[in-house]
């Protein structure tokens, strides 16, 4: 009777651990099929922040570009009228000199009739007798 004991003992405990490694399974099986989904969220994530992540720097270099151009053309623009400045400042240069060149000549002629004037006053002062007072 003390083997049939020791046996119907033994039973039990395999039957308890046959079914403690049953459970063991299952929550392996659940925490396996918890982590399946755990990994597909998370690479989903990635992937979705990947994708937003590749949008916002082509939208940036987009952009970089565009500033890029706007400014490119905003130098070209004021290049372009410094450029027509400076040859207004040019003509505006040259007609100055032409202006003075004028000037100086008329300032001559102008010198030419005073002196021409003080030396006619000279000799009607000559010719003219002196007043008395």
């Amino acid at each position: 009777m003390e083997a049939e004991t020791c046996l119907a003992r033994e039973i039990e405990e395999t039957s308890k651990i046959k079914t403690s490694l049953v459970q063991a399974q299952d929550q392996l099986e659940i925490s396996r099929c918890l982590w399946e989904q755990e990994k597909s969220q998370i690479l989903a994530n990635h992937s979705q922040e990947t994708y937003r992540l590749e949008a916002a720097l082509l939208q940036v270099q987009e952009g970089g570009k565009k500033e890029r151009f706007q400014w490119q053309l905003k130098m070209s623009t004021l290049e372009e009228s410094l450029n027509t400045i400076n040859q207004a400042l040019e003509a505006m240069d040259e007609d100055n000199e032409e202006c003075v060149e004028e000037m100086m000549g008329k300032m001559r002629i102008l010198e030419e009739m005073i002196k021409v004037v003080e030396s006619k006053e000279a000799i009607f002062a000559e010719m003219t007798p002196p007043v008395l007072q």
